[in-house]
Order: structure tokens, then C-alpha cells, then sequence
């Protein structure tokens, strides 16, 4: 392996994986306070996420870049510090706990949009959409999250996470299609150790990877050549997984296994066609000039 290779590797899989053991580790340290449990989760996540993308993409000038693109891992981790209070809403549910969750919800919701919206027209309508399908698809999952075989829930998630990133180079941007592949690599890692050991409040990654999907998706759909169809496929596949409620998915590991996946792959496949860049035909008749046919190509 060379200068190159290995230290792709490194910033790639190396640290990304690194940054979340150590968060799980830290959490299940922590696992008798949950809400601690669960926040060290989702910020080890957001973590890896965040050092991937300054190794990945190069350190920022600033705290708060100029580039829209690249506050996308400042919303991973203020997502991740609300994580804390879903674990409490989530053993002792109040109408209270869920309309104050709810509100935070919203406001980083419109944050993300706002930010990563801005060449949209009209911006107003964009933003309400993005907005609110962004509260939608954290709230429907980090409610309706299934118990049975959740570690096939996090391996669906690193699927979704590294083969968007596979769309997004086809479509025009490798620096996000890296940075999402690192999210991915870091999903798989929890996801195996998840498969023999059953890792607490590890749903607490579910709103750190619907917003860092929201963010990777609007960028490349606002700032690269992501068409719209993709982009909605793609934030539609980690829903896949709600069909584990399903009663006779529970009691099938095989069937459940082959319809998340399959289902999960058709959306990601459809996606990636979708995004292929469309073949410029130059469709000039030649002319009796050869300069003038040379400098037209």
C-alpha cells in the first residue's frame, strides 16, 4: 500500500472507526446514567464524522466555515447533544418532555434547511420542505425505531450512508461522497460489534445520521448535479427499517435480513441511476472548414 493509499485508508476507516469505539466505549462505561449513555453515543458518532470530514476535505479557516458545506458536521453534533434528552423523553414520556423535544427538533430542522438552501427558488418553499421532511423522518424514526434485530438496523444505516456517498461522487461531488463514506465505515463498526453485543441507547444515532443524510443530500442537490428524484430516494431509504414491525419479519432473522436489504438496495440503485451525468451529444453537422470543426469539439 502506498503514501496514498494508506493515508486515504487512515482518514477514511482508521480514525472515523477509532473516534466511535471510543464513544461506545464511553457509553457503556456510562450505561447506568442512560441519558449520558445515550448522548456520548450519538457525540462519538458526530465525532467521527466531524474529524473525517477536516481530515478528508482539509481544516476550516474558522469555527464556523464560509463553506455551507462544511457545517454540516456542527449540525451532527448539536444534534448529538439533544440526544440526552430523547433517552429521558423515552423512559419517562411527558407531554411536556415531547413538545420541548419536539421544538428542538424544529428549530435545527429549519437550521439545516436555511443554511443549506440558500440557491433554492423560491428559498421560502425549499426550506418549508426540507424543513419539514426533516422533522418528519427524525421523529418517525426516534419513535418507531424497532427493538428486534437492531443491529440490522445500524448495518441498513452504514449502507445508506456509504453507498450515498457513492451517488454523490457520480453526481459531481467526491468530497462529500468521501466524508459520507466515513459515516458509513464508522455504522458498520458499531453495527458488527452490535451484532454480538447489545450496545445501550444505541438509538440515539438515529437523529445524527437523518440530519448529517439531510445535510450530504441538499448539498449535493443544491451545490453539485444531484437531481431531486435522487435526493428523495436516498433520504427514503433508511425508512426501510421501520418494516421490522412487521410481526412475521420478528420472528424470521433470513426474510427480515433479505426484505430491509433488498428494499433498502432498490431505493440506493434507483438513486444512483437517476444520478448519472446525462452524455453531451454534440449533434453540429461538419462544415467544409476543418479549423473551424477541430476548435468546435
Amino acid at each position: 500500500m502506498g503514501a496514498m493509499e494508506g493515508s486515504i485508508f487512515v482518514k477514511l476507516v482508521a480514525v472515523p472507526m477509532c473516534v466511535a469505539l471510543l464513544a461506545l466505549l464511553m457509553a457503556c462505561v456510562t450505561r447506568r446514567w442512560h441519558f449520558v449513555s445515550a448522548m456520548l453515543w450519538a457525540m462519538g458518532l458526530a465525532a467521527s464524522f466531524f474529524i473525517a470530514d477536516w481530515l478528508l476535505r482539509g481544516g476550516s479557516e474558522a469555527w464556523w466555515p464560509t463553506d455551507v458545506t462544511r457545517r454540516i458536521p456542527y449540525f451532527a453534533l448539536l444534534t448529538a447533544l439533544i440526544a440526552g434528552r430523547e433517552a429521558i423523553c423515552r423512559e419517562t414520556p411527558t407531554k411536556l418532555r415531547f413538545a420541548e423535544l419536539l421544538l428542538e427538533r424544529s428549530c435545527i430542522s429549519l437550521l439545516v434547511a436555511w443554511q443549506l438552501t440558500g440557491l433554492a427558488t423560491p428559498q421560502l418553499v425549499w426550506l418549508s420542505i426540507a424543513g419539514a421532511v426533516l422533522l418528519l423522518s427524525w421523529t418517525c424514526l426516534a419513535l418507531s425505531l424497532p427493538i428486534q434485530l437492531s443491529w440490522l438496523t445500524l448495518g441498513t444505516w452504514a449502507l445508506v450512508a456509504g453507498t450515498t456517498g457513492g451517488i454523490l461522487t457520480l453526481a459531481g461531488s467526491a468530497s462529500l461522497g468521501l466524508v459520507s463514506v466515513a459515516l458509513g465505515v464508522a455504522l458498520g463498526c458499531i453495527a458488527l460489534i452490535h451484532f454480538r453485543w447489545r450496545l445501550p441507547a444505541w438509538q440515539s444515532a438515529a437523529g445524527v445520521l437523518v440530519v448529517t443524510l439531510m445535510g450530504l443530500v441538499l448539498s449535493g442537490q443544491q451545490f453539485a448535479e444531484l437531481p431531486v428524484s435522487s435526493a428523495v430516494l436516498i433520504f427514503a431509504s433508511p425508512l426501510s427499517v421501520l418494516l421490522l414491525h412487521l410481526p412475521w419479519l420478528q420472528q424470521r432473522i433470513w426474510m427480515a435480513l433479505v426484505v430491509v436489504l433488498l428494499s433498502t438496495l432498490m431505493l440506493l440503485a434507483l438513486a444512483a441511476y437517476l444520478a448519472q451525468p446525462v452524455p453531451v451529444v454534440n449533434d453540429s453537422p461538419p462544415t467544409s472548414n476543418p479549423y473551424a470543426d477541430y476548435y468546435r469539439k
